[in-house]
């Protein structure tokens, strides 16, 4: 019998900003999802990987980083 999986909350969640991100950059989410990647435990949850978790988060930061340093640079009419 195959092994069935089930995606966590926070997996869940994950997929709703990637979705949400794609949106707001207009860009293809495609890449997005096939960077994930999923650690399962002995009941067949699916979790976040913990390198990729801190990778996503490290990305989002420096591209919130930039918008913030381009609105500024923008009210100082740079």
């Amino acid at each position: 019998m195959d092994k069935t999986f089930k995606l966590t909350d926070g997996v869940i969640a994950h997929v709703v900003k990637l979705l949400q991100l794609g949106l707001l950059e207009g860009t293809d989410i495609t890449d997005h999802f096939r960077r994930v990647t999923l650690i399962a435990d002995e009941e067949g949850q699916l979790y976040l990987s913990g390198d990729y978790e801190s990778s996503f988060n490290e990305s989002l930061e420096k591209m919130q980083q930039f918008i913030n340093e381009q609105s500024n640079k923008e009210k100082q009419g740079e």
